[in-house]
């Protein structure tokens, strides 16, 4: 009788260690995965007169394919030019730093975006810690567009090109020259969380037109846990949005959410 149990009890312990084996397999390889994964963390000039958008580009184009872009805290980049995140496929763009547009009213005029994303397939812009911020540093803007209304604004995050699984989220944006997220050109999957929105100006000159989110031709995308505060729409659905959610949102200053521009487009039975 003890040479029975004791075979039986060989036999649990072999088949737990059967089991085990490949659940720790998996854990090793996974860990080897996650280990390889690039980082790159692009030098900041510390200079605003020097742009910084030529070395988080090549940061980009080093680690973007699957790849961590970091923006350490503490740190501030000169974003002088257009940041165009073509070459990130599965990337992470971590912003623990400021990334801080440039004032120049003449560069700027009739550009489509500032932060550019176009034709790009699934993308984390993020902080992990909180701390990251985006600075578009309009006032400049703000003041000039009161003497000039035909002055042509850039928008702040653009996202179209039939994007798809874009995810901003966890970050401090304040004062775009114009709207401060659009989305549009058949792009889906797109999901904004946890930001915290302000357009204020130094001066008695409102911050105008500073909609918090355009969202236009593109399905499913979600805005959660957003406090907004503005001048314009906290949101406006354009011709084209299908399949947009909007919860938890804070709305300060502004119109609200706007939904009478869907008018543009022919109506459509609802099945």
């Amino acid at each position: 009788m003890l040479h029975e149990f004791w075979m039986l009890a060989l036999a649990i312990s072999l088949c737990s260690s059967v089991h085990a084996s490949p659940t720790a397999l998996r854990k090793e390889a996974n860990s080897v995965s996650l280990a390889k994964r690039a980082t790159c963390t692009p030098a900041s000039a510390v200079n605003s007169g020097t742009d910084d958008v030529p070395a988080i580009t090549a940061a980009i184009k080093s680690c973007g394919s699957g790849g961590v872009i970091q923006i350490p805290a503490r740190v501030q980049y000169a974003i002088n030019s257009v940041l165009d995140f073509t070459g990130c496929a599965g990337c992470t763009f971590n912003i623990e730093g400021t990334l801080k547009v440039s004032d120049d009213l003449d560069f700027w005029e009739g550009k489509r975006a500032i932060f550019y994303v176009n034709g790009i397939n699934t993308a984390t812009i993020q902080s992990i810690t909180g701390t990251g911020v985006i600075d578009g540093n309009r006032q400049a803007a703000y003041d000039y567009f009161a003497l000039n209304s035909s002055y042509a604004r850039p928008t702040l995050h653009y996202i179209t090109g039939a994007s798809s699984n874009i995810t901003i989220k966890s970050l401090r944006v304040k004062n775009p020259p114009n709207v401060f997220f659009s989305v549009t050109r058949a792009s889906t999957n797109v999901a904004y969380s946890d930001l915290t929105m302000t357009a204020a100006s130094k001066s008695t000159t409102l911050p105008k037109n500073t909609d918090g989110f355009d969202i236009g031709d593109c399905t499913y995308v979600t805005l959660n846990d957003i406090k907004i505060t503005n001048r314009d729409d906290c949101v406006a659905f354009k011709p084209g949005a299908n399949y947009v959610t909007v919860d938890t949102i804070s709305c300060t200053g502004s119109h609200g959410i706007s939904v009478g521009s869907l008018g543009h487009k022919p109506a459509r039975p609802i099945p």
